[in-house]
């Protein structure tokens, strides 16, 4: 018998760790990545096809701005707006509402992204960013529109800062455009207040309802357009309602019933009775769980709505300012209770939902007191003194 000559098999080189895994099966092969501490796979028909997969898996993730730190200013943006959205990012104890991400993305793409978009962050410096805001002013665009956008990008810039990839914010210290004074109009008359109220009879279900409840309970526009009949007691003595959900538009989602604003607009309110017949007159109609429905029986822009009173108070009042609305109502009815009664903080801040309480509603160094702010709460009943202050300014307007 001849020597057996012993065959040895040279191993197969393994690769490199991250550097992804593949698997020959009778079904394919099974390519497979772990990046960001994600895995990801995908089957192919062929080796060759499969490792080619996993190095450009691998080589486009070597470029990517988290690794390389050269993000863009739209890289950026969208890094942190996906932040807030997935989750919430907490500022000062408090998550960013869906609605509050969407208009920090409004802002950004129709003032920020159409100039900077292609700029990297690690580039921008204070010039660029007095170029940006000045850039703005010349366009046209109103002082506070400057303002709350630069006040965006300022909270963008300081993630990139905690997040390393800036040593500093470049918007820290720019110098914004000088604001040219405006007259603005605060508040209605208690007798204008009046006279459009009682002027909204003729107008449609919309506008009618969102005048009444903005106007005589000072609900926000969100809070109208998310209402629902089962959070409206009419039956009851006295009737009420519970603010427990808001109409927000989220990215990505349209409009969808969320969250209040805060945690202080959820409340339960005793409902005036001269808004009662108005909201028993249309639940007679109602075929939706909604209060307000669009056209197509969904839920109510709310943008849509305040639209919709603005153009009617306008109709009204030729001399109220471009960007006085339905919203200005709600100003309108905490300014007069605020001055025209003697109710006490706690009962007005619980009624309105606000976190603090409205200078315009009283002295200013009350409202900052300690003990309104944490050891004093309203009540659902307590809201019915409310209610009956609304009703008696109502009533004594009408004997001007």
């Amino acid at each position: 018998m001849g020597d057996k000559t012993e065959v040895t098999r040279k191993p197969r080189s393994r690769r490199a760790n991250r550097q992804g895994s593949v698997k020959v099966t009778p079904y394919g092969v099974t390519a497979r990545v772990r990046l960001d501490g994600q895995r990801r796979e995908r089957r192919f028909a062929s080796r060759a096809e499969a490792e080619q997969w996993i190095e450009e898996q691998v080589e486009t993730r070597s470029r990517s701005p988290e690794v390389t730190g050269n993000w863009t200013v739209a890289e950026w943006l969208e890094e942190w707006l996906q932040g807030l959205a997935s989750t919430g990012q907490r500022r000062g104890g408090h998550s960013r509402a869906p609605r509050t991400i969407d208009t920090y993305a409004w802002r950004m793409e129709h003032f920020v992204l159409p100039a900077l978009a292609s700029y990297q962050v690690k580039r921008l410096d204070r010039r660029t960013i007095e170029w940006l805001w000045n850039g703005w002013d010349s366009k046209g665009i109103g002082g506070n529109s400057i303002a709350d956008a630069a006040r965006t990008l300022r909270q963008a810039l300081d993630a990139a800062v905690r997040r390393e990839i800036i040593p500093i914010n470049p918007a820290v210290g720019a110098d914004l455009p000088a604001r040219p004074r405006r007259p603005v109009r605060d508040v209605l008359t208690l007798e204008e207040w009046r006279g459009a109220m009682d002027s909204a009879e003729g107008q449609s279900d919309q506008v009618r309802i969102a005048m009444w409840l903005a106007g005589a309970m000072a609900l926000r526009r969100g809070e109208i357009a998310g209402l629902q009949w089962p959070q409206v007691h009419l039956d009851e003595a006295p009737a009420w309602l519970e603010v427990t959900t808001n109409a927000v538009r989220v990215r990505g989602r349209g409009l969808v019933l969320g969250e209040p604003k805060s945690e202080h607009s959820r409340r339960q309110l005793a409902i005036p009775t001269i808004v009662v017949p108005h909201l028993q007159s249309l639940r007679e109609r109602a075929s939706n769980e909604l209060v307000l429905t669009s056209a197509r029986g969904g839920i109510v822009d709310p943008r849509d709505l305040g639209n919709r009173g603005s153009r009617y108070l306008h109709e009204l009042f030729c001399d109220l300012p471009a960007g006085w609305g339905l919203h200005g109502l709600r100003h309108t009815l905490v300014t007069l209770v605020g001055v025209k009664t003697n109710l006490g903080y706690p009962i007005q801040r619980y009624f309105f939902g606000h976190s603090d309480i409205p200078a315009a509603a009283g002295d200013p160094e009350a409202a900052q007191s300690m003990t309104l702010r944490l050891y004093t709460h309203g009540r659902m009943h307590d809201t019915l003194v409310v209610a009956q202050a609304i009703e008696q300014l109502y009533a004594a307007a009408a004997t001007r």
